[in-house]
Formats: structure tokens, sequence, C-alpha cells
């Protein structure tokens, strides 16, 4: 049996296909309501996703080998922007300094702030 796609006309309603091996939904949502786009990784069930940051909500995806998150958040909010390190799970990040914060990492080696 061959995947098979499900749409639907409103651009607000989730267009998706169902994988025939998993029967998991491999799909995604549409940002026009601000809920996440994402898809299923079928491997190992795991979603890949981002979300959309008209509503300040962190873009990221999971990194399916180690079901971490790889991620930023925008900047509009004066969140950091930062993604984590997937060997060490150690944040590799720097902030935004219009908020007068300051921009550093995290060296993943030695887990010591590198200003």
């Amino acid at each position: 049996t061959t995947n098979s796609w499900t749409s639907y006309t409103s651009d607000c309603l989730p267009v998706y296909r169902i994988d025939t091996c998993s029967n998991v939904p491999v799909y995604r949502i549409d940002t026009c309501s601000n809920v996440p786009v994402y898809r299923i990784d079928t491997c190992s069930n795991v979603p890949v996703y981002r979300i959309d940051t008209c509503s300040n909500v962190p873009v990221y995806r999971i990194d399916t080998c180690s079901n971490v998150f790889v991620y930023r958040i925008d900047t509009c909010s004066n969140v950091p922007v930062y993604r984590i390190d997937t060997c060490s799970n150690v944040p590799v990040y720097r902030i935004d300094t219009c908020s007068n914060v300051p921009v550093y990492r995290i060296d993943t080696c030695s887990n010591v702030l590198v200003y």
C-alpha cells in the first residue's frame, strides 16, 4: 500500500498523511493558528517540528537520534537564542544584548562558560 495524503481546503486545518508502515501520521499544522508545524519521524515516532515565531514560541526541532531538542528562541522577546549540544546535552547559546544580558556560550567539553 502506498502512502496517502489527506488534504483540507482550509489553511488552518492540518495537512497530513499516514505512513503505512507504522500507521503514524506524518503531518503539519498550519501556522495561521500558531499551532506547531511538524512531522513525526516514523523511525523513532518522535516529532521533528518547529513552532511559528509570530507567537514568540521557540523555533526548534528534535534530534531523533538522541531525542534532545535542538532549537532557538526568537529574540523579539529578548529570550535566549540557543541550541542544545546533542552529544553532551549541554546548552550552547547566547543571549541577545538588547536586554543588556551577556552574550556567551557554554564550552561543551568542560561545561565552563565562555563569555
